[in-house]
């Protein structure tokens, strides 16, 4: 197949400004390789998390770790983790070894478990990939699986063409596809370390050296150690996390061999559609609706309970405590009823109590009003009209 470039990202872009891709992304953490041992600040603490070349660190939105993971492969002896792809456990490495009586070579992606032999999901030799040039980064493609990966120095494929160090590559059945991401958008030179294709039009990016790209505010300089999103659709480059700053002196030395990021579920936020009521004490039963907003994923439960106030449960209104749910992607409202004791006898003219939400399970916010305050008008004493209302 030629060499096709569908997410072409042109080199006559640079200089230009650019709309921030990341303006809508929020993130959970980022999982990182670095081809160097590094100290992360730990979350929380005063200590620090020393992680080698040879494993991943969990790194939050603010720079600081909050744990470390090493692959589930235990033979690497002194391989640096060259790229991963984190939710197929997919790995190439810098150094062939033999790893439970298969042999992995640099240009490999392979998944391992345990004592298990690895398999490999990409045979870099089978493909036609040139000894001696290592895999740089692994990645899937959102919207088929399919595996992309760059590689640490050009070579010709005679059937797909040249095969540049800053391309990105689809594979299908072993076999180069089509360019995904091309070096053309970037100067001479410049390789990139890392990539998680994240969404269909955002690729986050490390490169092997410092590069002034355009940004969101004009010409940008990314470091070796930052994190950079590459807008595919219009254009345009980000910086999305920083490792260059006092709070981490070791990344300095260090590039990253392997990104990837989780994004933040927005599983939205959770109110009332008022926050009070007044009724007579006749009322019987009143409906309140519990509303969610400003995002729907994942599956959420939220909790509705009544609070004694002047008014108490069992003799003026009967208790609730009713736990509600949304699926994935459900944003429709809910009901909670309330029943009003009517006891027929004289009471303060007004008595009150109160509904209060709280989220039972899953990541989503409590919004205002998050409290329903209900008056309740007693219709049993001499100061109520004929429809029950106070006078």
């Amino acid at each position: 197949m030629s060499n096709l470039k569908l997410h072409t990202l042109c080199g006559c872009l640079l200089g230009l400004i650019a709309l921030p891709v990341t303006a809508q992304l929020t993130f959970e953490e980022f999982w990182l390789s670095g081809d160097v041992s590094v100290r992360v600040p730990e979350a929380g603490s005063s200590a620090v998390i020393i992680v080698n070349d040879r494993s991943q660190i969990v790194i939050n939105p603010d720079g600081s770790g909050s744990a470390s993971s090493t692959p589930s492969v235990s033979e690497l002896d002194g391989a640096d983790i060259d790229a991963f792809d984190r939710f197929t456990t997919a790995y190439s490495i810098d150094t062939a070894r033999e790893i439970n009586g298969v042999l992995i070579k640099p240009g490999d992606v392979f998944f391992a478990s345990g004592s298990n032999p690895p398999i490999i999901f990409f045979d870099a030799e089978a493909a036609g990939v040139p000894g001696g040039v290592n895999l740089d980064a692994v990645t899937q493609n959102p919207a088929n699986g399919n595996l992309v990966v760059s590689f640490d120095r050009f070579f010709d494929d005679p059937t797909f063409g040249i095969v540049m160090p800053g391309d990105l590559i689809e594979i299908v059945a072993d076999q180069f596809n089509q360019v995904v991401f091309d070096s053309d958008s970037l100067p001479d030179g410049v390789n990139v370390d890392a990539a998680h294709w994240l969404t269909d039009d955002v690729m986050l990016l490390s490169f092997d050296v410092d590069v002034a790209l355009p940004g969101s505010q004009g010409s940008l300089v990314f470091r070796d150690d930052d994190i950079v999103a590459a807008d595919l659709v219009g254009g345009g480059f980000d910086r999305v996390l920083s490792l260059a700053d006092d709070s981490h002196p070791s990344w300095v030395a260090a590039d990253l061999d392997a990104l990837w990021a989780e994004l933040a579920v927005d599983a939205g936020a959770f109110r009332f559609s008022t926050s009070f009521r007044e009724v007579p004490e006749s009322i019987g039963t009143i409906d309140f609706t519990v509303e969610r907003t400003d995002g729907s994923e994942s599956a959420v439960e939220a909790r509705v309970s009544s609070v004694n106030g002047s008014a108490t449960a069992g003799s003026d209104f009967n208790a609730v405590d009713q736990v509600l749910s949304w699926a994935d992607g459900d944003s429709s409202s809910r009901t909670v009823s309330v029943t009003i004791v009517n006891d027929g006898a004289e009471e303060d003219s007004q008595e009150t109590f109160s509904l209060q939400l709280a989220i039972e399970s899953g990541d989503a916010d409590l919004a205002s009003p998050s409290t329903v305050q209900i008056n309740i008008l007693d219709n049993d004493g001499q100061n109520l009209f004929s429809d029950g209302f106070e006078s």
